[in-house]
């Protein structure tokens, strides 16, 4: 999805504009280095926030519960470690893909048990921009939930988070509506990284390669002398660099915040 909005073009336009980018050889670098730098930026971007750009079922756990798409629609089973309680009077589990946008199914399957004990979907409460479920017991007349109230109390009451128990199947990531609207700081974070990724080549001219700081041209008697770098270990672009990398790390403080959801306190 981000190669739709990120194309070459547009990262050149906005955020590379008249730059002459090119190679040792002093050719142009082509379109496909952006491209291939764009797809990397986005398999980093998804691993290291635990999040889609794009939605995608996600199943939680290796057993089937009632109620999940067929296995061929789904992202097959991922190993799921909850965070516990945290000293909450509900379950918190912060799921391993993110944004939550729907629960087709979820429960517990224990040792011991020969079938899942499948949770009604309201006991599972989420934020749209978050991966964070809270999960407790709401009112219901199905017969059944004192049992399933039952096994969700006692597991409960071990403060511990029991890996692997837990099952879910969910669809998460964000939409292209949304990376186009209110989440679009994320595509721009996103293309200064790409940016950054393409300013590193496109600063590697035959000079660098060779590990040229100045040239000096002397003709009958006069001399000049250019120097080409005030650093030799500098980039061409490296004030450039400098400024991308620190507005990402200026969003990325907002962006964690932003994740971690509303905390409500007693005094």
């Amino acid at each position: 999805m981000l190669e739709a909005l990120l194309t070459p073009q547009y990262v050149r336009q906005n955020y590379l504009r008249g730059l002459p980018l090119e190679g040792p050889d002093g050719a142009p670098l082509p379109d496909s280095v952006i491209a291939s730098r764009t797809q990397a930026v986005q398999a980093w971007f998804e691993r290291r926030y635990g999040v889609r750009l794009g939605e995608r079922v996600v199943k939680v756990g290796r057993l089937p519960l009632a109620g999940e798409p067929p296995a061929d629609e789904v992202y097959p089973g991922i190993d799921f470690h909850p965070d516990g309680n945290l000293d909450h009077r509900h379950h918190m589990l912060r799921l391993p893909l993110g944004p939550v946008r729907e629960i087709y199914a979820f429960g517990l399957w224990l040792p011991g048990m020969d079938r899942p004990a499948r949770f009604p979907l309201d006991w599972a409460h989420y934020s749209p921009r978050s991966s964070t479920v809270r999960v407790y017991p709401g009112k219901g007349l199905t017969f059944g939930l004192p049992a399933l109230a039952g096994v969700y109390a006692s597991l409960v009451s071990l403060g511990k988070p029991v890996p692997h128990a837990w099952h879910f199947t969910y669809r998460a990531g964000y939409t292209l509506e949304d990376l186009q609207g209110p989440d679009y700081d994320i595509v721009d974070a996103l293309a200064k990284l790409v940016a950054v990724e393409v300013l590193v080549p496109g600063s590697i001219d035959a000079d660098l390669a060779e590990g040229v700081s100045s040239r000096s041209v002397s003709v009958d008697g006069l001399s000049q002398s250019v120097q080409l770098l005030q650093n030799p270990n500098a980039l061409k672009y490296q004030a450039l660099i400098n400024q991308y990398l620190q507005d990402y790390r200026e969003w990325e403080r907002t962006y964690w915040a932003r994740k971690r959801g509303v905390r409500l306190g007693v005094v």
